[in-house]
């Protein structure tokens, strides 16, 4: 059953309050927005910089990997990559640039960091320590 509004978040909720299967249009409008929610949420608690290499990403570039501009865009990224068991918890998600999640791939974020990034291997902060160990002061030497 279609409503005047189908298409849209609130056609998808009119679905659901009078019991009717969401069209796909819906369906999709929901989806979208689920995914925007979580994108904000994400980029809200961990900011508007890249987690891998520190540099701005820009929300204005095109998202779809080989478009012009695409490397500097919003991707979120796996901490630690589901191929390892990593949750899709807001925990394990942080934004990223297109081309560092891109080359991050399924490698953990020690290797990556060790490849691409060394300089920021020990200064990442609110990620966990046995995935990027921290420097240990030498009091000693102080």
């Amino acid at each position: 059953m279609l409503y005047e509004n189908c298409g849209t978040t609130a056609g998808y909720q009119r679905h659901r309050k009078y019991n009717t299967e969401p069209c796909n249009d819906c369906r999709s409008a929901n989806n979208r927005n689920i995914r925007n929610r979580k994108q904000f949420n994400i980029t809200y608690d961990y900011g508007t910089d890249c987690y891998l290499c520190g540099d701005p990403i820009d929300f204005a570039a095109p998202r779809q990997v080989g478009d012009p501009g695409w490397e500097k865009s919003l991707h979120i990224d796996h901490v630690i990559p589901k191929k390892f068991g990593g949750p899709d918890d807001i925990e394990n998600l942080r934004p990223a640039h297109g081309l560092c999640n891109v080359r991050k791939s399924n490698i953990g974020l020690k290797d990556y960091l060790s490849a691409y990034h060394p300089e920021r291997l020990y200064t990442l902060k609110g990620i966990n320590h046995e995935i990027v160990p921290q420097k240990r002061v030498n009091y000693a030497n102080l």
